[in-house]
């Protein structure tokens, strides 16, 4: 579990610890983000723990999809329909690269988008150097 210390001026103490991707949820209600569309995976897990914690207190709240080329497009639909921020998450590999299709739609239109995906851990990578 990676652990960060809030920064004064976030809404919590410097004394408060917290997990990544609170961090990253606490960034993006600054920024003004109400959803964040995508699909739950092992390795985005903490960011979607943050997420729940985030819905209790009225922050940013997860809106799941069926398919994560679809959690694009939704992010896509929202950004334009409420000009603000889209926000979509996919976990490491095939989530990330489902993404691309609907990340590319919105950048192709000039559309606000933020995209996020999870990084495997260096242990999951087994390569030979020789």
């Amino acid at each position: 579990m990676d652990v960060v210390r809030f920064e004064p001026g976030t809404g919590h103490s410097a004394e408060t610890e917290a997990e990544l991707g609170d961090l990253l949820v606490s960034y993006l209600e600054q920024l003004g983000v109400e959803y964040v569309f995508g699909i739950p995976g092992g390795a985005i897990e903490p960011l979607y723990n943050a997420l729940a914690r985030s819905e209790r207190r009225g922050g940013p709240r997860a809106i799941v999809a069926r398919h994560e080329t679809g959690a694009a497009f939704m992010a896509d639909g929202y950004a334009r329909n409420s000009g603000k921020l889209g926000v979509c998450c996919a976990t490491t590999g095939p989530g990330a690269t489902n993404l691309i299709t609907g990340v590319a739609s919105a950048y192709e239109n000039n559309v606000p988008m933020s995209s996020a995906k999870d990084v495997c851990d260096d242990k999951y990578w087994h390569i030979n150097v020789s």
